[in-house]
């Protein structure tokens, strides 16, 4: 099984999922109620010499934990796509979103490109560290700590930095310098923060 962060080489395909989060959607569009929008970056390069086609809805599918295919969805926010003709030695990144419940916490993401006969790649894909937060939700709310860069004293815990975070603190203070962030989504968060792609308040992605 293959983590999030992980290249597998599948023939002359180079396949990587980079991150995870979730969708609030645009303005125009959400998630239905009891539902939540998982969007993945993903990444394919063609080492070969032939263009191949990539279609986003023959190659990739999500599993909940019931082994039950989720809905591909349309956010209205999503970066870049994964259809088209890959020519030889290039590149193409792109999200895929899907509908899921959110009281699961944990989903495979199968890569398979069949018509290539190259098997699967299959990857466990964790819940991202927090919910999508809608405009204007950010607002501070009294009692919510309000801690400093994470100078001493304990740690949050998960339910504590994601209260914070709803409350307005952001994003980097609650689940990056004020928790240990526990699965590899959560650590690429992070980092992506720290590199830039990722939103320091909203902890959204950002490309780049």
């Amino acid at each position: 099984m293959h983590q999030v962060g992980d290249t597998v080489t599948m023939g002359d395909l180079e396949h990587t999922v980079h991150a995870v989060r979730y969708s609030a959607g645009d303005e125009i569009t959400s998630p239905e109620s009891g539902t939540e929008w998982l969007v993945l970056d993903v990444e394919v390069t063609n080492n070969s010499s032939n263009s191949q086609a990539i279609s986003s809805l023959m190659m990739w599918a999500l599993n909940d934990p019931e082994n039950r295919s989720a809905d591909v969805a349309m956010t209205g926010d999503e970066r870049g796509n994964l259809d088209g003709e890959l020519g030889p030695g290039r590149s193409m990144r792109g999200e895929i979103a899907y509908t899921v419940n959110p009281d699961h916490k944990l989903w495979e993401l199968i890569f398979s490109p069949e018509v290539l006969g190259l098997g699967q790649a299959i990857y466990e894909i964790p819940a991202p560290a927090a919910a999508p937060k809608t405009p204007g939700s950010a607002q501070q709310t009294p009692g919510v700590p309000s801690v400093s860069g994470g100078s001493g004293g304990d740690k949050f815990t998960y339910d504590e930095a994601y209260a914070a975070w709803e409350n307005g603190m952001p994003y980097f203070e609650a689940f990056c310098e004020n928790y240990i962030p526990t699965t590899d989504g959560g650590v690429s968060q992070c980092e992506g923060i720290q590199t830039g792609t990722v939103d320091a308040v909203t902890g959204e992605y950002l490309g780049g």
